[in-house]
């Protein structure tokens, strides 16, 4: 198997001194106001601790994850989940995993779950990071690498790690409820297959995910037995390693892509295509308002009406690359592009709002941007993270890496 989407590098240790806006949140600005409706000023900035593996090029796709006063996120350089202080970026402890976290935490209730790329998911206590060696409630072993994010359902946990294979456990004790190994069709499968594997996403008690082959697989939430498929992948790339997106009112829609495309949009229950875009991704789609937005895998994003297919625009920032999952804000769409950097994008135009881009500071962007009220959070892929704050009206401070030009 090519580790096609992980690729790793030599980190880059570098901070910039913060500017003037205060890293706290100011008194009487609501958490959810994400107006995005200015360029950003630099809160802080952070290299992430450890010493990443040694080759070209490397991916931080690990989106971190904004709890209270604390930020977690996994690094290529550290075999752990690492949790930094919100208010300056510094780090305040670990949570020890077997190899490096490649994809997103999920915090609630007093606990942590996580995945490591050894293949291994484990549930922390929080109040375990004040101990000298925290010790997980419970770890599962998968049997190969995970390096998408956990979905939560009817109190369990699913996932797929890289081979293909998709579990279901119980988030309170990690005990295993089932297992499903797809069965790849080898006519399908592409000459190369990508070091990923999709979210599964439930949908009225079933669980929808995508497979190498270009399959997607519709399977009992209960039992994992397979009750229907679709073909979706094409091309040298079939793998369907983004999550698809379903619509379960007026008969059901999923829309779904392989990596090399296309982008279609099927009836669950008698397989018919309703429309075909010649695009795919290897990102989770946003949909707003009957429109999904979708990060290619050929460097562009598209807005594309769910109910026809039309692509209302593409956007292309002309880096290379792939595109990352958009996040929405009342100002435009902020994307990150693998081999560029993070921009605002206009959700009705598809024209370029502001880039941020530190050159060499960044090579490339992986990690889907973390909003939070008027502040985001940037991994990039040389290991820095940064944190953005959307200034009130008075604040003229600037940083040199925002540019508001097309």
């Amino acid at each position: 198997m090519i580790a096609l989407l992980l690729a790793f590098g030599a980190a880059q240790a570098w901070s910039a001194e913060p500017v003037s806006e205060p890293a706290h949140e100011p008194a009487g600005v609501p958490a959810d106001v994400e107006t995005f409706d200015r360029a950003p000023v630099l809160l802080w900035s952070a290299a992430l601790p450890g010493t990443p593996p040694s080759t070209a090029t490397r991916s931080e796709p690990g989106s971190p994850v904004v709890h209270g006063d604390r930020i977690y996120v996994g690094y290529s350089g550290q075999s752990a989940l690492l949790v930094l202080s919100r208010g300056d970026g510094r780090l305040v402890g670990q949570f020890p995993a077997r190899a490096p976290v490649a994809s997103p935490p999920l915090v609630r209730d007093g606990k942590v779950w996580f995945s490591d790329t050894a293949g291994y998911t484990y549930c922390y206590l929080l109040d375990q990071l004040n101990k000298p060696t925290p010790t997980p409630a419970w770890s599962h072993y998968s049997g190969a690498p995970i390096v998408s994010g956990l979905t939560e359902s009817d109190g369990g946990l699913l996932f797929a790690n890289v081979d293909d294979v998709v579990f279901a456990l119980d988030a309170a004790t990690g005990a295993l409820r089932w297992r499903h190994a797809h069965h790849l069709d080898a006519s399908r499968s592409g000459s190369l297959e990508l070091f990923g594997a999709a979210p599964p996403i439930v949908v009225d008690g079933e669980v929808w995910v995508g497979f190498s082959d270009g399959f997607l697989v519709g399977m009992s939430a209960s039992t994992g037995a397979e009750d229907r498929n679709v073909v979706i992948g094409e091309g040298s790339y079939p793998d369907v390693i983004a999550p698809a997106y379903a619509d379960s009112s007026q008969g059901g829609t999923l829309v779904a892509a392989g990596f090399s495309g296309p982008l279609v949009s099927v009836d669950p229950n008698t397989r018919v295509v309703r429309w075909r875009v010649d695009a795919g991704t290897a990102s989770a789609m946003l949909q707003q308002d009957g429109v999904l937005y979708v990060g290619g895998s050929d460097g562009k994003m598209r807005a594309v009406v769910v109910r026809t297919g039309e692509v209302r625009w593409t956007w292309d920032p002309k880096v290379g690359g792939t595109i990352g999952e958009p996040v929405w804000t009342k100002a435009g769409l902020l994307v990150a592009a693998g081999e560029g950097a993070v921009y605002l994008v206009d959700a009705a135009t598809g024209s370029t709002l502001w880039t941020f881009d530190p050159g060499v500071l960044v090579n490339g962007v992986a990690a889907r941007p973390t909003v939070v009220g008027r502040n985001a959070y940037i991994v990039t892929n040389a290991g820095v993270l940064y944190a953005l704050r959307v200034p009130q009206e008075n604040v003229t401070t600037t940083v040199p890496w925002v540019s508001t030009r097309p």
